[in-house]
Parts: structure tokens; sequence; C-alpha cells
């Protein structure tokens, strides 16, 4: 790939005097070109994009002139001209780029359980697994999965293989639901007096009243049976129950107040 770069040194008249401006043209677009004072990089043609003749002015040019020239699929080329080069008011350099190597290519075959997940390529959506992802060989990336439903499961810097394909398989776990709540208030059946502690068990899960008699009982997501209230002095109240997942169930009780057995008194 061959680039001509024109320049152009003012010292009097028309630009401001040790001005010089810097007319490029290649015979291939999008070729990036910086202009390097030192360490750093004084000025870049705006658009980067060089099909046609592009202009730039630098001012305070001291001299010599260091090129740096970059575009995709070529090796980077440094030039410099020393102050001899450039000794007239104008000069011309032909200066040619060297295609890049192909790298090897390499497979990475992805599937995920339950299949149909979205698969993310460093960050950009590439396809629904299962499918077959091309990078580079040896090369490093971040990979995404997203299905919803599941939790995403992120992996980073995946090694592709340096030849040839590898199979990646990647299980999807479910979002988790929300646990399900029993809840209310134990009270005395016949005067209404909060009950504590009541003794409170379902589906192997158990918690007790407070003083206000109520209770919150957090229970396996879909769990069914017998909920049972117990309290010494009282009858046992049992209920069955479905707790489905996210689902509260409001249940109030009142507990029956068993009386004591007293002794009869034997007459003589």
């Amino acid at each position: 790939m061959a680039i001509t770069v024109t320049a152009l040194r003012f010292r009097e008249g028309g630009l401001t005097a040790g001005t010089s401006a810097l007319y490029i043209e290649s015979n291939v677009p999008d070729v990036k070109v910086d202009f390097v004072y030192g360490n750093g990089v004084v000025a870049t043609p705006e658009d980067g994009i060089i099909p046609v003749k592009a202009s730039v002015d630098f001012r305070r040019w001291p001299g010599p002139a260091n090129f740096r020239f970059r575009k995709d699929g070529y090796k980077p080329l440094d030039v410099s001209w020393s102050e001899e080069d450039l000794s007239g008011n104008a000069w011309d350099f032909d200066v040619f780029m060297e295609e890049e190597a192909p790298k090897p290519i390499s497979i990475i075959y992805l599937r995920s359980v339950p299949s149909g997940a979205r698969v993310y390529f460093d960050g950009v959506y590439k396809h629904t697994t299962p499918f077959g992802m091309q990078a580079t060989a040896l090369s490093y990336h971040d990979l995404r999965f997203e299905l919803e439903g599941y939790v995403t499961r992120e992996m980073l810097d995946v090694r592709w293989p340096s030849i040839g394909s590898k199979e990646m398989e990647l299980v999807l776990n479910p979002v988790p639901l929300p646990p399900g709540y029993v809840r209310g208030t134990v009270t005395d059946s016949i005067l209404h007096l909060p009950l504590a502690p009541v003794s409170v068990k379902f589906a192997g899960y158990s918690t007790i009243t407070i003083s206000e008699g109520k209770y919150n009982l957090e229970v396996p997501i879909g769990s069914s049976g017998p909920i049972t209230f117990s309290l010494p002095g009282y009858e046992t109240y049992e209920k069955m129950i479905t707790c489905g997942p996210g689902i509260n169930v409001d249940l109030d009780v009142g507990l029956v107040f068993i009386p004591p057995l007293y002794p009869k008194e034997v007459c003589r």
C-alpha cells in the first residue's frame, strides 16, 4: 500500500511564519496518520480517512518530522525525516505499509442448558446457543449468556484454542423464586387475647408467636401440608395449606382453652 506525503514549509508570508502544511494521499482509505513530536502525538487529521488529499497545518514545526501511519490489517509504520531532508520549502515522499500476515482462526462451539441463550462476545450480541464462535487463535475474550428466567452468566478472559475447535457447555441456573410466608395472629378463641409463645410448625420449619400473638414463618416454595399451632393448656389447631412462590398466606387462629380437671371430693 503506497502513501504519498507532500509537505510545504512556509518561512515568510502566506501562513504564519514557521508553519508547515502537510498533504497526504493514500491509495486505500482509512489510513490514520499522526505527526509525532517527542514522545507525544501533536496532530492527527480530523477525519482520519484519506482516500482524497487531506491537509493538516502544524504550528511551530521545529523538525525533524516524525510520522506514524496506522491502518487495520497493516503493520504500523514510523517514518522520520531529518532537518536535512526538509531543508527546502517543499518535499515529496512515498512510504509503503506492509500487510500483516493473517492470524489463524479457531472456533469454540458454545452450548447452553437450556439452549437459546443470547451470547455477547466482548459486550456485543452475536447469536443464540448453540453456535460456533470464531476468533483469533490464542486470543482472550469475554462471554456473557442471557436467557429470560435464568441467571446471567459471565465468563471473562476465555482463551480460544491454538488450532481447530473445542466445545463449551454452560448450565444456566433458574432465577431463584421468592419464598412464601405464612403469617397471622394467634388468640384465645373466647377472650380474643393474644397468645404467646405458641409453637407454629409447617413443612419442617417452625417459629413461635411473639407477645402480640403474631407470627411470620418463611416456608419452602410450593410447600403444602398441615400447619399446626400448639400451646400447653390449649387444643392443638391443624389446617392444610399450600404456599406457592412469592405467595403469602394470612392465617389468624383462635385456640380453644382446655379447662383444668379438678378431682371430685369424696364424701364420708
